[in-house]
Parts: structure tokens; C-alpha cells; sequence
């Protein structure tokens, strides 16, 4: 039985987790967003530049994440 409860407990945690990173990676690609509008005010180019520097973003904390 408690080995019933600390897997659901785990796989809640996990999920919870996941959830939490998905939230923290929202709210850093809705700041560059909000900055990068600001910037650029042709949406072409902001759009561009905003997607590229997304990618170098997270390709270079990637492996940070707790």
C-alpha cells in the first residue's frame, strides 16, 4: 500500500514539476515577446528576431534547468 502512495505522490510531483517548467518557459518567452514588440516595431523582422533569439536562449540554458 504505501508503495501504491509514493508512486502516485512521485508521478504527481513529477507532473507538478513539468508544469512549473512549461509556466517558467512561458513567462520568459512572453517577456522577450513584450521587449522584443517594443523594439522592432515591423512585425516581420520582430518576428524573426524574436523567434532566433529564442532558440539561442534555450538552447543555451537548456541543461540549467533544476
Amino acid at each position: 500500500m504505501n508503495k501504491q502512495i509514493n508512486k502516485k505522490m512521485t508521478e504527481k510531483l513529477q507532473s507538478g514539476e513539468e508544469v512549473r517548467m512549461k509556466q517558467i518557459h512561458f513567462c520568459i518567452e512572453w517577456e522577450l515577446f513584450r521587449r522584443f514588440r517594443a523594439l522592432f516595431p515591423d512585425k516581420g523582422d520582430m518576428q524573426r528576431m524574436f523567434r532566433q533569439m529564442l532558440i539561442e536562449f534555450l538552447e543555451k540554458y537548456e541543461d540549467r534547468t533544476p
